[in-house]
C-alpha cells in the first residue's frame, strides 16, 4: 500500500512522561541530534518535544493518550518523503515502547504504524 506524501506531513506523539527530558534524550540519540531548547532539527526532520496543552493538573497517567503530559511533533521538511516519514515515526514509536515509556502517534498514517501508532497497545 503506497502511502499519500500529503498525509506525510506531520505527527504528533503523545508520551505518557511528566518530565520532557528523557523523552529529549531517547530522541536525541536515536535520530542524532541536538535540542535547542525545545526544537531539534536533522535530517529534514523537524522535532518539538512540548507540554500538551490539553494535559491536567495533576497529569493524568491513565489510558487517555490525549491527555498525557508531553507531545512530539515530528514533521518532515519539502520534499516529504512518505516512506522515510513512515519509517522514523516508527522508530520512534518503538524506541519509545522499548524504553518503557507508553506513546501513541495522532496522525493521518497511523494504519501504517505498528500497533495502528499505538493505540492498539493502550487499548
Amino acid at each position: 500500500m503506497t502511502v499519500d506524501e500529503e498525509k506525510c506531513e506531520y505527527c504528533k506523539i503523545f508520551v505518557k512522561a511528566t518530565d520532557p527530558e528523557p523523552v529529549k534524550a531517547l530522541l536525541s540519540a536515536l535520530l542524532g541530534g541536538t535540542f535547542q531548547q525545545r526544537d531539534m532539527t536533522v535530517d529534514h526532520f523537524d522535532v518539538a518535544v512540548l507540554p500538551n496543552s490539553y494535559a491536567t493538573d495533576p497529569p493524568d497517567l491513565g489510558d487517555d493518550f490525549v491527555v498525557w503530559p508531553t507531545m512530539i511533533e515530528l514533521g518532515m521538511d519539502e520534499p516529504v518523503d512518505a516512506a522515510r516519514m513512515v519509517a522514523t515515526t516508527s522508530r520512534v514509536l518503538v524506541a519509545f515502547w522499548d524504553a518503557g515509556l507508553p506513546a501513541v502517534a495522532a496522525c493521518d498514517y497511523e494504519d501504517e504504524l505498528p500497533w495502528a501508532g499505538g493505540i492498539q497497545r493502550v487499548n
